[in-house]
C-alpha cells in the first residue's frame, strides 16, 4: 500500500489545528460532550489544595441526574461573567429540577457555600456545564498568557497564521515528483533491519538508554509525583488532625411547592498525601451522627481528581437537614474517613455543637 506523503502531512496539520482550537478556545467545543477549562485566579486559589493557576481540565458534560456529591463541577455564576470550578457538598430535587449546593476547598478563603445560585446557595442543574473528568497540571498556563497578555497572543497568532499560510499556499513542492510511503511487508522488514542496525551501535545503545530512562521516570513522576522528591511531609500518609470551628451558614428559603432549611458546617481537615503507591489519597468521607446512633445525617466527600502530595489542608464541609436534627442532643459527631488507593481507611472524630449552629 502506498500512501502520499502530502495527504499525511495535511492530516498532521489538521490534527495540530484542532487540538489548537480545541486547547485555546474552549467555546469552539460547545457542542462535543468535552471542554477544556483553565483556573486563572492566582494561588492560593478557592480549590486549593486540590487545583492550582493553571491547571487544566476536561469537562465532561452530564445528565444532572449523574452528579454525585463531591463531584468537581463547573458553573455559570446566577449574575456576572466567568466560570466556578467547586466541588458539590449537597443536592436537593425540587419539582423535577436538581439543586446543587457547591464550596471550594479552600478552608480559609472558602469557608461556607457558594452564594451565586438562582436561589442564592442552591445552583439550578441549568447553570452547570459539566464535571471534572480529569486534570492536567500546568499546562493551561500556555492558554492563560494568551487570554491575558496581549503581546503574546499577537506573537503567538502570527507566528501560527504564517506557518500555517506557507503549509497550505507554499509552491515548492508543486513541479517535484510526489512522495509516498510505502505501507508493506518489504518495508516493515527493511525497517526494522535499519533499527536493529542502529541499535546496535554505541550511539544507537545510548540514544535507546536514555529514551528508557525518560519514560521509567516520566510514567511515575505523572501518576505517582512523590517517588523522585522528598518535601516537608509527615511519617506516615493519612489524616493529621481535625478540628471544628464556628464558620456555619443557614439557609431557609421557599422554592416551589418545597421549604428548603439546612445548616452548613465547616470542619478542617489536615492529611498528608504521599504520591506513593498505596499511600495515596483516593477520597475523603466527612459524616455526621447523632450521640450514639449508626446513621449518618450528613455525608460530603472530597474525591481526589489528580495528585495531591504533602502535608495539606482542606475545609470539610457538613450539611445539616433542619427536619433531622432533634431537641435533645447538644452535640454531633463527626467522623472523617481517609481513604487509601489501597483500600485501607483511616478515622478521625470531632463534635460540632448544637448552640453553634444556630442555637437550636
Amino acid at each position: 500500500m502506498r500512501i502520499k506523503k502530502s495527504f499525511i502531512d495535511n492530516i498532521l496539520v489538521g490534527i495540530m489545528v484542532f487540538l489548537a482550537l480545541f486547547f485555546i478556545l474552549g467555546a469552539l467545543t460547545n457542542f462535543l460532550p468535552y471542554k477544556m477549562v483553565v483556573i486563572d485566579n492566582h494561588d492560593p486559589n478557592s480549590m486549593h489544595p486540590t487545583y492550582l493557576q493553571g491547571d487544566i481540565f476536561m469537562l465532561n458534560k452530564v445528565s444532572p441526574s449523574t452528579y454525585q456529591i463531591g463531584d468537581v463541577i463547573v458553573y455559570k455564576p446566577s449574575s456576572g461573567s466567568g466560570l466556578i470550578i467547586h466541588r458539590i457538598i449537597h443536592m436537593e430535587d425540587i419539582d423535577g429540577v436538581r439543586y446543587f449546593v457547591v464550596k471550594g476547598d479552600n478552608y480559609a478563603t472558602n469557608y461556607k457555600p457558594d452564594p451565586y445560585g438562582e436561589y442564592n446557595y442552591m445552583i439550578n442543574q441549568n447553570q452547570v456545564l459539566g464535571k471534572i473528568i480529569l486534570k492536567i497540571p500546568f499546562l493551561g498556563h500556555f492558554s492563560l498568557a494568551l487570554q491575558f497578555n496581549q503581546l503574546f497572543r499577537v506573537i503567538v497568532l502570527f507566528t501560527a497564521g504564517g506557518v500555517m499560510l506557507y503549509i497550505f499556499f507554499s509552491d515548492d513542492e508543486k513541479d517535484e515528483k510526489e512522495e509516498f510511503f510505502d505501507v508493506d511487508k518489504k518495508s516493515l522488514n527493511v525497517f526494522k533491519i535499519r533499527l536493529s542496525g542502529f541499535i546496535s551501535t554505541p550511539k544507537g545503545k545510548l540514544t535507546l538508554g536514555m529514551g528508557l530512562v525518560i519514560v521509567v521516570m516520566l510514567i511515575p513522576s505523572l501518576f505517582f509525583p512523590g517517588v523522585f522528591y522528598t518535601g516537608d511531609k509527615a511519617d506516615t500518609p493519612g489524616l493529621l488532625s481535625v478540628e471544628s470551628n464556628n464558620n456555619t451558614y443557614r439557609e431557609s428559603q421557599q422554592i416551589g411547592n418545597q421549604q428548603v432549611e439546612w445548616v452548613f458546617y465547616q470542619v478542617t481537615v489536615i492529611f498528608y498525601d504521599s504520591g506513593y503507591p498505596g499511600g495515596r489519597m483516593s477520597s475523603i468521607v466527612t459524616e455526621a451522627f447523632k450521640s450514639g446512633s449508626g446513621d449518618a445525617i450528613s455525608h460530603t466527600e472530597y474525591k481526589r481528581i489528580g495528585s495531591i502530595v504533602g502535608v495539606q489542608t482542606y475545609g470539610a464541609s457538613v450539611i445539616l437537614k433542619m427536619t433531622d436534627l432533634g431537641l435533645s442532643d447538644q452535640t454531633l459527631d463527626v467522623v472523617v474517613t481517609f481513604h487509601f488507593d489501597s483500600g485501607k481507611t483511616q478515622k478521625l472524630t470531632t463534635t460540632i455543637d448544637y448552640t453553634i449552629i444556630g442555637g437550636i
